[in-house]
């Protein structure tokens, strides 16, 4: 997919409340997230790319859609969060680095990147 721009968020882990859909449709992620709690927003990126955004008072997940409605990408930023945060939940929740900077576990693939614009760290993974 294309570069990924996203919104400054809010606190907590990428832990089991950061869930990762990849591979999952649209109705069922919207079902879960509605079903949690989240605020959501959806509609397309800049990139012309199809998401649905989930945050609360301590998060903020986005998931992006190929044209058959399976999530392929999934970014999750939490306020705060330093990179050092992100790479320990990485590694508690299974994954190992790679030596191309990138976080691997089987099924998918992590990284982490930093916005300029917000000021923010951030994960996003998609499948292996």
């Amino acid at each position: 997919m294309k570069k990924i721009v996203l919104f400054l968020l809010l606190v907590i882990g990428l832990s089991a409340k950061a869930q990762n859909y990849v591979g999952f449709s649209f109705r069922d992620i919207k079902y879960e997230m509605n079903l949690k709690g989240y605020i959501l927003t959806e509609g397309y990126d800049k990139d012309g790319d199809y998401y649905l955004g989930a945050s609360s008072s301590t998060e903020y997940k986005v998931y992006y859609f190929t044209k058959n409605n399976i999530c392929a990408v999934y970014v999750y930023t939490m306020k705060n969060a330093t990179y050092s945060d992100y790479e320990r939940a990485l590694y508690s929740n299974g994954f190992t680095k790679n030596t191309n900077g990138r976080y691997y576990n089987g099924r998918s693939v992590a990284k982490i990147e930093y916005d300029t614009q917000y000021s923010c760290w951030y994960v996003s993974m998609g499948v292996n």
